[in-house]
């Protein structure tokens, strides 16, 4: 079954790298355009990179910090 017929994503967990997350999806745009958006994360890190499409449309890997992205679970 699939859900969105214009998104691809792949997810690679590295447990070289302390089991480091790698997310990568390509979106098919309405217009036809394609997209890319991607993570490298891991939770034991305070941050990680986001893969962002800067102005002139070149992609370029940017730092970000973790916590906004991975919620904190742990019952206090």
């Amino acid at each position: 079954m699939v859900k969105y017929a214009n998104l691809q994503t792949a997810v690679v967990v590295s447990p070289d790298y302390y089991n480091t997350i790698f997310s990568v999806s390509k979106i098919i745009n309405t217009d036809g355009s394609i997209s890319y958006l991607g993570r490298i994360i891991n939770k034991k890190y305070f941050d990680g990179f986001e893969l962002k499409q800067n102005v002139a449309g070149t992609y370029q890997l940017v730092k970000m910090e973790t916590d906004r992205v991975i919620p904190d679970c742990s019952q206090q």
